[in-house]
């Protein structure tokens, strides 16, 4: 497994840390998420989405303040990712993030967690009830709807 951990990135009041494993990004943030933090927020995750990430747990246990424009970034992240198969998680604890996502509904869409193992175990859940039922052969004969009878 390919681990790319980058170096922190300190935009005014925020600094952001990623790491990448396989399919699994996790962002952790520290201080506000103002303007400049949410464009921050966003390059992390075309960052994360070129080394092929496919779910992305944000931390934000430690964020002090974030507006209604860092949940326009996670929500389009959401979007994204769920597009390639994925999810996200938001890990928050009782802190402004927390309120800000609960007042505006937004706690079950964003996978709300209280921990990071939280978010992990229910990434490991998910992949284990994800199967692929494969198609058949291109030249193989189809059977008319009618015909096709349910498993005993």
């Amino acid at each position: 497994m390919a681990v790319a951990l980058q170096p922190p990135i300190d935009e005014t009041g925020l600094q952001i840390t990623e790491h990448t494993d396989g399919d699994i990004a996790y962002v952790e943030a520290c201080g506000e998420v103002d303007f400049e933090g949410e464009r921050a927020m966003r390059r992390v995750v075309e960052r994360a989405l070129s080394r092929g990430a496919r779910s992305v747990i944000f931390d934000l246990r430690q964020v002090s303040y974030m507006d209604t424009g860092a949940l326009k970034v996670l929500l389009s992240a959401k979007s994204r990712m769920v597009s390639l198969g994925g999810e996200v998680y938001v890990v928050v604890e009782d802190s402004l993030p927390k309120r800000v996502i609960y007042m505006a509904r937004l706690q079950s869409a964003l996978n709300v967690c209280g921990t990071v193992d939280e978010a992990f175990a229910d990434i490991a859940r998910r992949a284990t009830h994800t199967r692929t039922v494969p198609l058949p052969p291109a030249d193989a004969p189809s059977v008319p709807r009618s015909e096709i009878q349910p498993e005993a």
